[in-house]
């Protein structure tokens, strides 16, 4: 949330936000907050987050700038302005055992990162900014994926925690 503030602090007013693999839904009701103008898509694989941010988003009473898709990454829309990504983090493939499938999509980048540079490469559509969460235990280069799809990394806020450190980078799209 913090990174999302800094982007409003700097007057960025994005028309289109999409919140890729958005849980519950607090980034994505965060961002129309913060940026009054916009329309907010929250994306998820998971039909269990989906209904959690769509009860997020009506209790916050947003369901006319929130919209809330179940689809991979940002497939499902067209062109938008800003993309938020809280990537999953561990080197691990996904269990498929049923039920723990959509648990482990949470947090299950793949062995060598596969599923987090996807979700990188989803959020590298944006036109205009990119704001993505990763850890120290992403595998995958995440930074040299957003700046290979035509982005320069701004900055990058980090968090230490128990056995890992938490890094919100903020792109912005080079014009050329």
């Amino acid at each position: 949330m913090e990174a999302l503030s800094k982007l409003a602090a700097w007057g960025i007013q994005p028309g289109i936000v999409v919140d890729i693999g958005t849980g519950s839904g607090l980034l994505a009701v965060e961002a129309a907050r913060l940026f009054p103008r916009a329309f907010v898509v929250a994306t998820d694989v998971n039909p269990h987050a989906v209904l959690a941010a769509l009860r997020r988003v009506k209790a916050e009473g947003l369901e006319g700038r929130v919209a809330v898709a179940e689809c991979d990454g940002a497939g499902c829309i067209g062109a938008f302005d800003l993309a938020i990504a809280n990537l999953p983090y561990l080197p691990v493939d996904l269990e498929d055992d049923g039920c723990n499938r959509y648990l482990s999509m949470a947090w299950a980048a793949g062995e060598r990162g596969e599923r987090a540079l996807h979700l990188c490469r989803e959020a590298a559509r944006a036109r205009g900014y990119a704001v993505i969460v990763y850890s120290s235990l992403t595998p995958g280069d995440v930074k040299g994926c957003i700046e290979s799809r035509g982005f320069r990394v701004a900055f990058i806020l980090s968090r230490k925690l128990f056995f890992e450190e938490l890094y919100a980078l903020v792109a912005r799209r080079v014009q050329g």
